[in-house]
């Protein structure tokens, strides 16, 4: 698969960052076209469903206040991995009504 071409990338990081780490615009339209987001975990150990999910609350959050369109690609980047737990969740997502 191709990397996708993106029209900007831009780097948000700490507090205010609503959930997004680093955003390709596939657009000029920005937040208000389609983009993709790019979550960042660096900790110690594998990304928890716990973290994973109140990032995706973030994001889903601040969408719907208008802050922003939902990104049409949501990716974590955890160098540690994901959690066994994540990891199923993913594979399954219509389990997720169950967390």
């Amino acid at each position: 698969m191709a990397a996708p071409k993106y029209h900007h990338v831009e780097r948000f990081s700490g507090s205010g960052d609503m959930g997004r780490d680093v955003v390709g615009f596939l657009t000029d339209q920005l937040h208000d076209g389609q983009w993709h987001n790019y979550q960042c975990k660096q900790y110690g150990r594998n990304l928890s469903v716990g973290s994973a999910l109140l990032e995706l609350g973030k994001i889903i959050h601040f969408s719907h206040q208008g802050a922003f369109t939902l990104p049409v690609e949501y990716t974590f980047v955890a160098p540690k991995g994901l959690s066994r737990p994540l990891e199923e969740l993913i594979l399954a997502p219509t389990s997720l009504g169950r967390h």
